[in-house]
């Protein structure tokens, strides 16, 4: 075996090998990602096994983004808008050469979310009767998904996409607050809800009063008269035709009292009560 000297002082040495492996194994710390129009990345290291001494990608990054030829280094701030695409990097060396994808998406910079609200902020239902759906507003931007804390009660359900709650009570529940909270990619917003299940009504079954004959002197303010009722509770009275004139009936209670102002026939009156 025999060199020969050449003008630049080096040697040539026939059947030499190249002293570099052929890369190997390339991949990035993130493959698949999407930017933020006119925000600046996190630079997207490489790694591989042996050593790259430059870096090429095909086709060209998004305006705005670049890659180090050196390090192979991906950085800089999205300009314009793109699809996802895939993205080929090359890694090489004097012995060969080593490929991996990247795909790469860049959209509008995304707005959080505000000022959660429903259309009934304090609820209230009845075992075993489906609710109104109960709807959400929110301004800002375009909301990814709803969440709520702790669980709602037993029947009812929200809906993660459009944040709607729906269903059927199955047990009772005291009144809680439970907080919804909507997501996307740049933020959120809660709003805390009040929520109480209460038992099914249970209709009045009779109403009586203490004088139900009563003979008043004009005049003369009459003792209260006080009602009795059987079954559920009652919240409002009502009386048919109206009381003589001085007289009157409590709406909230039934107790009719009064002073008669002027003489009347004896006529029947009748009580209602409802719930």
């Amino acid at each position: 075996m025999s060199a020969c000297g050449g003008d630049d002082g080096g040697f040539f040495v026939p059947g030499a090998v190249s002293i570099y492996q052929p890369p190997a194994g390339l991949h990035y710390e993130r493959n698949a990602v999407v930017y933020e129009l006119d925000r600046q990345i996190e630079p997207n290291a490489p790694s591989n096994d042996g050593q790259i001494i430059r870096y090429v990608v095909d086709p060209a990054l998004p305006d705005g983004l670049q890659i180090d030829p050196v390090t192979g280094v991906i950085s800089g701030t999205p300009r314009v808008l793109a699809d996802p695409a895939l993205y080929r990097v090359t890694g090489n060396n004097f012995g060969g050469s080593v490929t991996t994808g990247l795909l790469i998406a860049v959209k509008v910079r995304a707005e959080p979310p505000a000022n959660l609200r429903f259309e009934n902020q304090n609820a209230v239902y009845t075992v075993g009767r489906p609710i109104p759906l109960n709807v959400p507003s929110v301004e800002g931007g375009a909301v990814s998904s709803f969440t709520v804390q702790p669980a709602l009660p037993d029947g009812l359900v929200i809906d993660p996409a459009t944040g709607v709650i729906a269903g059927t009570p199955r047990r009772l529940a005291a009144p809680a607050g439970f907080t919804v909270t909507a997501s996307n990619s740049a933020g959120s917003t809660s709003t805390v809800l009040q929520i109480e299940i209460r038992d099914q009504p249970v209709a009045p079954a009779s109403l009586s009063y203490q004088e139900p004959k009563a003979l008043y002197a004009t005049g003369r303010p009459i003792p209260p008269n006080l009602p009795h009722s059987t079954g559920g509770a009652i919240s409002a009275f009502a009386v048919t035709p109206t009381l003589p004139l001085g007289l009157s009936i409590d709406a909230a209670t039934g107790v009719i009292s009064g002073t008669p102002q002027g003489a009347s026939t004896a006529a029947d009156y009748t009580g209602d009560g409802q719930q």
